[in-house]
């Protein structure tokens, strides 16, 4: 009941392509139906953003250079690619106002609810920040170091906007949703390990940075010393890379506020590695064996789709 039916009388229900033979106007009507099914739409689509995503990497990974003189240095690539998503910008901006509601504040409403289309609208923003400053100034390299940094942003957004394609396969899609579930049970965690770091950074800090002579054991009430010093190297020690923390420390075995950081550093790494991420992992095998009915629901829906 569902499909293309081709023992359908075409030439009857529907109007000739063009004059001339029956059967010739039936063969094409077949095929511009069979491409128009929603199938063949989906699969072109993936086709095409496959091919967009990799030409985008392709020019920010060998064809993105920088200004030469007053010219910026711009490859054929570089220019499709700009055409291409420019084609795209436009068909979501005529997706936004075809849509039912009436009013603009009904439309906005029903399509920024979905999380696919706010993160196609950031990844519109950033794609084209990154082209204002790349053409913004060619006698510099300055902007140009930010064009690369914000199209660096870009293409990682451009990339994830892929899951929107495996979000409706049935046997991928409901797995989805269950880690979009999971994520947020998972910001109890994150706030439990954010706690945990910055409580060792600080007494850590506060303990060793004060007794070290060198230039490099100096702590600065600076965002750069914030972040280098405290945050960024206790963040590492989740992955158990404590090398840069244990060396400085290992130059004054004797003196007690070494002492003092090794046993506090002992117990950050007990409590982090061990309690934390077991409990992480009990969380999510108990959350996988809560979905299993959802998944399978959610599943069946999808085939239903």
């Amino acid at each position: 009941p569902y499909g293309i039916n081709y023992n359908d009388s075409y030439a009857v229900n529907n109007p000739k392509v063009f004059k001339g033979d029956a059967h010739i106007n039936k063969t094409i009507l077949q095929f511009i139906h069979f491409h128009q099914t929603l199938h063949m739409k989906f699969s072109y689509h993936c086709i095409q953003y496959i091919f967009i995503v990799l030409l985008f990497s392709y020019v920010m990974l060998f064809q993105f250079e920088p200004p030469i003189g007053n010219i910026p240095s711009i490859h054929w690539t570089e220019i499709l690619l700009i055409i291409l998503i420019s084609c795209m910008m436009i068909e979501e901006f005529r997706y936004f106002l075809t849509q039912d509601n009436l009013t603009l504040w009904g439309k906005c409403k029903t399509y920024f609810s979905s999380f696919f289309k706010q993160l196609s609208l950031v990844s519109y923003i950033l794609f084209y920040v990154g082209l204002i400053l790349r053409f913004q100034d060619a006698t510099t390299s300055a902007s140009f170091d930010a064009a690369r940094i914000v199209m660096g942003y870009a293409i990682e957004i451009w990339i994830l906007r892929a899951l929107s394609f495996i979000y409706v396969l049935s046997f991928l899609g409901p797995h989805l949703v269950a880690i979009g579930k999971m994520l947020k049970d998972l910001l109890f965690f994150m706030i439990l390990i954010g706690l945990v770091m910055t409580a060792y950074g600080v007494a850590s800090r506060s303990i060793a940075y004060q007794n070290l002579d060198d230039q490099n054991g100096q702590l600065n009430f600076t965002a750069l010393d914030v972040f280098g010093k405290i945050i960024y190297p206790v963040y590492y020690l989740m992955y158990s890379d404590f090398n840069n923390e244990t060396g400085y420390l290992d130059a004054y075995t004797g003196a007690s506020w070494s002492i003092a950081t090794h046993v506090l550093l002992a117990f950050h790494m007990l409590f982090i590695n061990v309690l934390l991420f077991n409990l992480l992992i009990a969380m999510f095998k108990f959350f996988f064996e809560l979905q299993k009915p959802e998944k399978k629901g959610e599943n069946e829906k999808m085939k239903g789709l």
